[in-house]
């Protein structure tokens, strides 16, 4: 239910708060192992903000949670040289990988 009302929101909010909106959906999907979903609306907020470390490091998460390493240590470059240094809790995982 959560999801639907939430996607309903983002319809109707096409402003600046529905980005705000679809990145509390994508983390809530990662959280509640939906990761495909989160994948989904991750990579819709980059069309937007393709410089956003942390949409690429969150992405990089929910590739692993999906089992694509190779994707995900994609994003999590993207997520270094998008200019976070301060990645160490997510690169702990790339390390595992």
């Amino acid at each position: 239910m959560f999801i639907v009302f939430t996607k309903q929101r983002i319809s109707k909010n096409q402003n600046k708060y529905a980005d705000n909106i679809r990145y509390e959906l994508a983390n809530y999907l990662a959280v509640h192992k939906q990761a495909k979903e989160a994948i989904s609306q991750f990579k819709i907020l980059l069309k937007n903000n393709n410089q956003n470390p942390f949409l690429y490091a969150n992405l990089g998460t929910a590739h692993v949670e999906s089992g694509q390493a190779e994707a995900a240590l994609n994003y999590f470059r993207r997520a270094l040289e998008s200019g976070i240094l301060g990645i160490l809790s997510f690169f702990g995982i790339v390390l595992s990988l």
